[in-house]
């Protein structure tokens, strides 16, 4: 497993325990990159993995057009939708980076998922319990602003 974070300390670890990460291979300092937004927030974002963007499409497609733009992805801040629409095939998910007003990850968000990547927005602060158990996590990004683990 490759975990990436901007700082690592005794809260890293603890956080991995806690949110069903149950074995560390390797824990390497995130890149100083910051999530680059394009000016014309109506554009639309590129997702890797078709399944979530169908499933982020669903929850977030304000203007049912079909597609998901960087300005609905940052008015998101709940994520209960998405908690209820996941599927097992979902693999990637490091568009979630854009969605740059959501707070927390309730539990049992990811479960149970076959997520492998994943990249955290940047004013994540929160992670619930359980929120990737059961995950095939083989990279995931966290922010140094998480802080708060149950």
């Amino acid at each position: 497993m490759k975990f990436h974070f901007r700082h690592q300390n005794t809260t890293t670890v603890l956080l991995l325990l806690c949110i069903g990460l149950s074995s560390i291979c390797s824990c390497t300092e995130k890149p100083d990159d910051e999530v680059k937004l394009p000016e014309n927030m109506e554009e639309t974002i590129e997702f890797a993995d078709p399944s979530m963007k169908r499933i982020c499409i669903l929850a977030y497609d304000d203007n049912n057009d079909g597609e998901l733009s960087f300005e609905e992805a940052a008015k998101v801040t709940d994520l209960s939708l998405l908690k209820n629409l996941m599927v097992a095939g979902v693999t990637s998910f490091d568009e979630f980076k854009y969605f740059i007003n959501v707070k927390e990850i309730p539990e049992e968000t990811f479960s149970s998922t076959s997520l492998s990547k994943i990249t955290l927005p940047e004013n994540l602060i929160a992670i619930r319990n359980r929120a990737f158990s059961g995950c095939k996590l083989t990279t995931i990004t966290i922010p140094d602003k998480v802080l708060t683990m149950d």
